[in-house]
């Protein structure tokens, strides 16, 4: 249900305490969930609110931000429309001018405009973690694959030398 006036201010009271914002306060105390709260916040920034799967995050865009940077600022590549030229980042935070600022530079070197979609920051956790660990584990196949493959074609002439003495 709604929200009491004496959970609102125990909030702000905390709020005046901590560098937090008051939906993030609401959210830590239960007094309302994510998925309530984003989707109010969308709609009064103005932006698309977006309840995404893992499976709506394309991969190989990673590589545009640094897991690091992803992880700091809860900020995720989800898609990359060359017809459009839109890249779309989803974010946790779209007030934070600094990041809002280095996405954009990201987009305009992929010859694309940023469009800024709003996620909960547990979500945006948990797809930043599968997204970089899917393809960290992606390049390890990649690698073990060319690793057995230089064996199979050297095979025949392959020498082991030992460098050192026993």
């Amino acid at each position: 249900g709604p929200i009491s006036r004496q959970e609102l201010d125990a909030c702000l009271a905390a709020q005046a305490q901590s560098r937090k914002k008051l939906g993030q306060l609401l959210v830590d105390n239960d007094y309302i969930n994510e998925d309530t709260l984003y989707p109010i916040l969308a709609e009064k920034l103005g932006m698309e609110y977006r309840r995404f799967e893992h499976t709506d995050v394309d991969h190989q865009l990673t590589y545009l931000v640094s897991e690091r940077f992803a992880e700091r600022n809860l900020v995720l590549p989800l898609k990359l429309n060359y017809e459009e030229e839109l890249l779309e980042m989803a974010v946790s935070d779209p007030t934070n001018l600094q990041v809002r600022d280095m996405l954009d530079s990201v987009a305009e070197a992929q010859g694309a405009e940023l469009k800024l979609v709003l996620a909960g920051p547990s979500r945006l956790r948990e797809s930043i973690s599968y997204a970089y660990s899917f393809n960290k584990q992606m390049e390890m196949d990649l690698e073990e694959m060319e690793i057995e493959a230089d064996w199979e074609e050297g095979d025949a002439r392959s020498e082991i030398t030992i460098t050192e003495d026993l």
